[in-house]
């Protein structure tokens, strides 16, 4: 009846599960458990291993009963082969996601790349216009707020030589009539 549970739980996670009677337990030196159990006794480190002559990973623990006192060793056996299936497949797995993510970043950033120059090609197409004495179009608006502020800087910049040109044009008509008498117009 013991032994059935102990199978199905076994099953379940395709284990190998073994108890080993506490009391009646030696240390033999053959066995390729007993460095395994020597430190799941002993609590020092972790009672966990690759035990190649059994081509096995193996766990080991101590059961105690409610007082705390030991009475058996539990062993839990993995095939190193199917083990290894499932450490390649999570491997595969794991590439997958991470190429997944690295694709879904790089769209990303070329769309916000993208995003991110548009207004910026923009501006400087603005920039040579005025740099040519073309001010005649507004400075377009951009996003992000950074790029939204260098665009009103820059239309403020063309509203006042805008301004300035036309004060320049205005005293060059000015002075143009009082030095020929008027004849001149702006």
């Amino acid at each position: 009846e013991q032994r059935e549970p102990r199978a199905e739980a076994g099953r379940e996670i395709g284990a190998t599960i073994q108890v080993t009677n506490f009391v009646t337990y030696e240390a033999p030196d053959a066995d390729p458990l007993t460095p395994l159990h020597t430190r799941a006794i002993a609590g020092t480190a972790r009672p966990v291993a690759r035990i190649r002559a059994l081509d096995s990973y193996a766990g080991s623990t101590v059961l105690a009963n409610p007082t705390g006192e030991p009475v058996a060793l539990l062993d839990a056996l993995l095939p190193a082969a199917g083990f290894s299936a499932a450490v390649k497949a999570y491997d595969r797995v794991l590439l997958l996601v991470t190429l997944v993510v690295a694709l879904l970043a790089g769209l990303a950033g070329l769309y916000f790349g993208r995003w991110l120059a548009t207004p910026v090609a923009a501006l400087a197409e603005m920039a040579r216009r005025i740099g040519k004495g073309d001010f005649s179009p507004p400075v377009p608006t951009a996003e992000p707020r950074e790029l939204a502020a260098l665009g009103q800087a820059m239309d403020g910049m063309r509203h006042n030589l805008v301004e300035l040109t036309d004060t320049l044009r205005r005293r060059e008509a000015e002075t143009l009539r009082v030095r020929f008498g008027g004849g001149i117009d702006g």
